[in-house]
């Protein structure tokens, strides 16, 4: 079977505004047809987040947990295995060109253009969808994987002029509302072009990926709690679906299993039939999609970048914690006492980690801690 895997990853988007994520009021008819035959993960979160300004390869979604073995890229052991690769990104993206794995086919810089004038065709998710529904006619009998990176929301509000017509009676001219609405439905219009050409390509088998690095932007504190703005649920758990060719796969259906940017590597591999290294840490979500398993990770780890700031996840809790202001004897494993710059939430109750739990769960937080610290 020549399977075809298709990847689309965003540096931003926030699950809370897609339809298929329980958005009332954004319009977004492609993601969530997607989601219809789609494997849809309820909390996937990401791995290790950067500052919204950081030009670390960690900022990406696909390249978190991309590694196996020694270092080498896992498009990089594909290829080597048989499989064509194509990487499609963004212009912002093209300064880690060097790390692209494969034959990266990387856009002409689009220069930007004023708002007022700014029309869908001229951004560049339309241009590198464009490239990709080219290169999904020209799709031969052998095995591939096309991967299209985007930044998703833009740090500055922005939006092609059609798509904020959708919106203009709904908000203010200057509510960032707006944009990040009519931004999401412009995604979704191209992302509905990109599944228009799949359909016509008379593929019999290709799976379809869809994920990002971080969910809601920073910019809007008014829906986030927490601690750390960058570790909140609003911008670390992301949208995560899966649509796969095995005729056992669950498709239409949701999953509440504990999930990783991390894991992308290893399913992918596993969808071509490539063995992966035993010590990778990311694992095949292979067995979930089919259903053989409801339970995917016991716990997930999450880290801010070059930082103390650590987290961990369960199905029950979620626990932060600063290392770095921490005081020294906290970082005995025999101290009782639970660290003072940590934070304990229910999951999945507190969905904006609302309400700091700690001192009515001292045991949870204390043995978090220690996980954390082992």
């Amino acid at each position: 079977m020549k399977v075809k895997v298709v990847v689309v990853t965003f540096d931003c988007l926030p699950a809370s505004l897609l339809g298929c994520y329980g958005s009332e009021w954004v319009e977004t008819p492609n993601f969530d047809r997607l989601a219809a035959d789609s494997v849809v993960f309820d909390q996937h979160l990401g791995t290790d987040f950067c500052p919204i300004d950081s030009t670390s390869i960690l900022r990406h979604a696909w390249w978190t947990g991309a590694s196996i073995g020694n270092g080498t890229p896992f498009v990089d052991n594909l290829r080597s295995a048989g499989v064509r690769t194509c990487v499609l990104s963004e212009p912002a993206l093209v300064g880690e060109a060097d790390r692209l794995p494969g034959d990266a086919s990387l856009i002409r810089h689009i220069e930007p253009r004023g708002i007022a004038k700014q029309t869908a065709g001229d951004l560049p998710f339309a241009q590198i969808v464009d490239v990709a529904t080219d290169r999904v006619a020209e799709w031969s009998d052998e095995p591939e994987l096309l991967w299209l990176m985007s930044c998703g929301l833009p740090d500055e509000p922005s939006a092609p002029d059609d798509f904020l017509d959708i919106y203009a009676d709904d908000f203010d001219p200057d509510d960032e509302r707006l944009f990040n609405a009519a931004y999401i439905t412009f995604l979704d219009h191209c992302f509905g072009k990109l599944l228009n050409a799949i359909a016509q390509a008379n593929q019999s088998s290709v799976a379809i990926i869809v994920s990002a690095a971080q969910g809601m932007p920073a910019s809007t504190p008014e829906q986030i709690e927490g601690p750390k703005i960058e570790l909140s649920n609003a911008i670390t758990r992301t949208p995560f679906m899966i649509c796969s060719p095995d005729p056992v796969a669950l498709s239409g259906n949701r999953s509440a299993a504990l999930t990783q940017t991390t894991d992308m590597a290893a399913t992918i591999a596993e969808l071509f039939g490539v063995s992966t290294s035993a010590d990778l840490p990311s694992k095949s979500l292979s067995p979930v999609i089919r259903g053989q398993v409801n339970q995917h990770r016991d716990e997930l780890l999450m880290q801010l970048h070059h930082t103390g700031w650590q987290s961990l996840r369960s199905q029950t809790w979620y626990f932060v914690q600063d290392f770095e202001a921490d005081d020294e004897s906290n970082d005995d494993d025999d101290n009782d006492e639970v660290p003072r710059s940590s934070w304990l939430f229910s999951k999945p109750e507190d969905v904006w980690d609302c309400h700091d739990v700690k001192a009515d769960f001292h045991d949870v937080a204390l043995e978090m801690s220690r996980r954390l610290r082992q």
